[in-house]
C-alpha cells in the first residue's frame, strides 16, 4: 500500500522506539488501532447511508407528481379543464416491413 521496504519499516520502528520510549509503545499502538477501527466503521456508515439514498426513486416520485399536475389546466375563467394526451389525438402511421431479400 505504502510501498515500504523492510529496511524502512525497521528504521521507522527504531525511531519510534527512541522518540516514544519502550513503555509508551503499547499505548500508542492501541491508540492507533482504535483510531483506525473508528475510521473504518465511520467510512462504512457513510457508504451505507449513500447506498440507502435512491435518487431514481426520488425522480420517479417527482415525475408522477408532475404528470398529475399536467392532467388539468386552468382556463381563463379559472375552471379546471382536462388535458389531452397526444397519443389519443395523433395516430401513429403504420410501418410496413420491407423484405431485404427481394
Amino acid at each position: 500500500m505504502f510501498d515500504l521496504a523492510w529496511s524502512e519499516i525497521i528504521l521507522v520502528a527504531v525511531v519510534g522506539l527512541l522518540v516514544i520510549g519502550p513503555k509508551e509503545i503499547p499505548t500508542v499502538i492501541r491508540f492507533c488501532k482504535n483510531t483506525l477501527h473508528k475510521l473504518r466503521s465511520l467510512s462504512k456508515e457513510v457508504t451505507d447511508s449513500f447506498k440507502e439514498l435512491d435518487p431514481i426513486d426520488d425522480l420517479k416520485k417527482e415525475t408522477e407528481k408532475l404528470n398529475e399536475d399536467i392532467r388539468y389546466i386552468v382556463d381563463l375563467e379559472g375552471n379546471l379543464q382536462p388535458t389531452y394526451d397526444l397519443s389519443d389525438v395523433v395516430t401513429k402511421p403504420e410501418v410496413k416491413k420491407v423484405d431485404k431479400n427481394k
